[in-house]
């Protein structure tokens, strides 16, 4: 990293924290991977489809957000950038399960629902989950 960033020396010193940390170890495999991968699949198989139907802006957008959230776990400090994005992902894979035929669909759709629940109860067992708490109680009550 060192030598791509040597013509750049104020990026060095700010992204050479990031380097040899934790924040550099990105993981490779996860149950979000396998999701996007299958997303991805999904839209080359169905891409004539989707381009015949007007939906090339959804495709593309997707396509980027797949591409960033992919590129994010190399880089984890780019993991917020594809959150903007994110509401393209949940529409194609809506459009990808449109397209299934008979049992494949109800078969996605329990996949689907299934894998969602895997990672919602994963994330809220973990101890670093620390669900919303509304400051505006606290901040009547002149406690902190």
């Amino acid at each position: 990293m060192d030598k791509i960033l040597s013509p750049f020396p104020f990026l060095q010193s700010k992204l050479s924290f990031y380097d040899d940390t934790e924040l550099s170890q990105g993981s490779l495999f996860s149950i979000g991977l396998i999701l996007r991968l299958i997303c991805l699949f999904g839209m080359l198989y169905f891409r004539e489809s989707l381009y015949k139907e007007g939906k090339f802006f959804l495709f593309n957008l997707c396509y980027v957000y797949l591409l960033l959230s992919l590129l994010s776990y190399s880089i984890p400090i780019l993991f917020r950038i594809p959150f903007f994005l994110s509401p393209f992902f949940v529409l194609m894979v809506s459009e990808i399960i449109d397209k299934l035929k008979g049992n494949n669909r109800t078969v996605a759709r329990f996949f689907y629902l299934l894998v969602a629940l895997t990672i919602t109860i994963k994330t809220a067992s973990s101890v670093y989950y620390v669900p919303y708490t509304n400051i505006i109680p606290y901040w009547l009550k002149g406690s902190q």
